[in-house]
């Protein structure tokens, strides 16, 4: 449940670099979430997909809607069985 020490518990397991008073909400879908920094004070809404294949940081304070989508995965222009990953930043109390 949502804010019960379970939760939290849960939730720095799957994200260990994830900052106090952070929130996440569920369902969400992570890909690699070792790869993901966040913030202290960060809220991330339900329903977000986090494809962290080159890295995503989320700073201070930042807040995430629903439904957002954190990709930055592309590929090759040359060559299509080659897939490119950048890291996403987003800034300190950022409102997505």
């Amino acid at each position: 449940m949502p804010g019960t020490p379970e939760y939290d518990g849960l939730m720095h397991r799957i994200f260990p670099a994830m900052g106090e008073g952070s929130r996440i909400g569920t369902p969400l879908t992570a890909v690699r979430p070792h790869m993901v920094k966040i913030g202290r004070n960060v809220v991330v809404m339900p329903g977000c997909l986090m494809m962290s294949a080159g890295g995503i940081t989320i700073d201070d304070g930042a807040m995430i809607a629903a439904n957002v989508q954190l990709i930055y995965n592309n590929y090759d222009l040359y060559e299509r069985q080659i897939i490119t990953c950048k890291p996403v930043h987003i800034g300190k109390s950022a409102w997505i």
